[in-house]
Formats: structure tokens, C-alpha cells, sequence
């Protein structure tokens, strides 16, 4: 359901100098409802991000990639605790005209890579958390390594 979730958005939007942020899956609660993805800076915080029009995210509990509807077919593998789930964007790679590539990992490794449509102000990495206990450890890194620009800890204390 929609309303039982929380966004936590970031202050500022992916950018070829920060390109990429993790997430790891500290404890996935009672259903590891998480998602890990990017939103526009005025997403709902009451819906999980990739459910909403302008948004895309992996969905921790059933490995589903979300574009902007509450549905998917598309699925990598669900992941589980201290799974390290990663998404960027290539800001290099051609596709579609107003389209960019995003991509998500998991430990590292690509897993299902997306094409969508950027909004003018840009795409905001976003974590979802949807049931009791879900904790993860958020990390924005620019992809090709360097500097640590933020870390942040999104706790679900939900009953």
C-alpha cells in the first residue's frame, strides 16, 4: 500500500561529477521492502520511488525494476542483508533524445541497466523503506572512485 512507506530523497540530483550512490542493506526488516533509486526532487514521499511517473528504482524484496508504475516485468535476483545495491546514471552512453541510461548493481556488479527520461531539474537518488526493521547505510560516490560526499543513515523505527 502507497501510504505505509517513507522517501528519504537527496539533496541534490546525480551529475557527471556524482554519478552513482549504495545503499547497503543493513537489515531488511520484516519483508525487505526496500528500494534504491532516483526520483524527481518533488516525488511523493508516500509512495515507494519507481511506482510514480519520473522515477526508477530496484526493489530489494523481489528484485523488480520499477519506471514509473506500480508494476513491472523486468527482474534481476532480490537481494538480502549487507547486499551492497548500487545506481547511477552513464551520462556518457547514447541513447533516445531527453533519455538517459541508468543503471543499478548489486556488490558491485551491474545487474539491469534502464533507459528514462530526465526531468529538467535533474533525478535525486531516493531509499524506500516499506516495513518494520528495514535499516540501510546510504553512500554517494562519484562511480570512477574519489571522495565520500555523503553518508547517511536511514533507520525504519516503525512497529
Amino acid at each position: 500500500r502507497p501510504h505505509d512507506c517513507g522517501v528519504a530523497i537527496a539533496a541534490a540530483a546525480l551529475s557527471p561529477k556524482c554519478n552513482y550512490f549504495e545503499a547497503t542493506i543493513c537489515s531488511g526488516g520484516r519483508d525487505g521492502a526496500i528500494a534504491v533509486g532516483l526520483v524527481h526532487p518533488e516525488y511523493r514521499c508516500d509512495h515507494m520511488p519507481g511506482w510514480l511517473p519520473l522515477s526508477v528504482a530496484y526493489h530489494a524484496d523481489d528484485g523488480g525494476i520499477f519506471t514509473g508504475m506500480g508494476k513491472t516485468d523486468r527482474f534481476a535476483a532480490p537481494s538480502r542483508r549487507m547486499d551492497v545495491i548500487g545506481c547511477g546514471i552513464n551520462f556518457s552512453a547514447r541513447t533516445q533524445p531527453g533519455k538517459i541510461e541508468v543503471f543499478f548493481t548489486r556488490n558491485q556488479h551491474v545487474m539491469a541497466t534502464e533507459s528514462l527520461a530526465v526531468p529538467p531539474t535533474g533525478l535525486f537518488p531516493a531509499v524506500g523503506l516499506m516495513s518494520p526493521g528495514e535499516r540501510v547505510f546510504v553512500d554517494v560516490v562519484p562511480w570512477q572512485g574519489g571522495q565520500k560526499s555523503l553518508n547517511v543513515v536511514v533507520n525504519d523505527t516503525a512497529s
